[in-house]
């Protein structure tokens, strides 16, 4: 969006910033996204080189803090048919988990119960 207002790439760079956390530990920094904490956030954007000359700056800040730069037509319409597709395949697995629960309990019931009664005929005499 902010590269077509400004008619010229700007290019982007996310950051993710931990706030309030007493230690972060990153294993494997990201290729896209860097991860800092609050505490270095000053130093890492310093250390992020220029992209602009003074008035592509310029251009840039004014078009950041505009409304219109963030705004479109409006979101796009949710797919409702994925997820009514997504809620029929959940319902139909946990139908799919009660019956392998249920064959598994009358699997056990099966080879037990002879079991327990004979056990109990020797035991109790019968």
């Amino acid at each position: 969006m902010l590269s077509s207002r400004a008619g010229f790439d700007v290019p982007v760079r996310g950051a993710i910033v931990i706030v309030g956390a007493r230690e972060i530990k990153v294993r494997e920094q990201p290729d896209d996204v860097a991860v800092v904490a609050a505490t270095q956030l000053a130093r890492w954007l310093r250390k992020q080189r220029p992209h602009f000359d003074a008035t592509q700056y310029a251009m840039v800040s004014t078009l950041v803090r505009d409304a219109a730069t963030w705004t479109q037509s409006g979101p796009p319409a949710p797919d409702l048919s994925r997820f009514d597709a997504l809620r029929r395949e959940v319902a139909g697995a946990r139908r799919v988990r009660m019956l392998w629960g249920g064959t598994l309990l009358v699997g056990i019931l099966a080879i037990t119960a002879p079991m327990a009664i004979t056990y109990y005929s020797s035991v109790f005499g019968g």
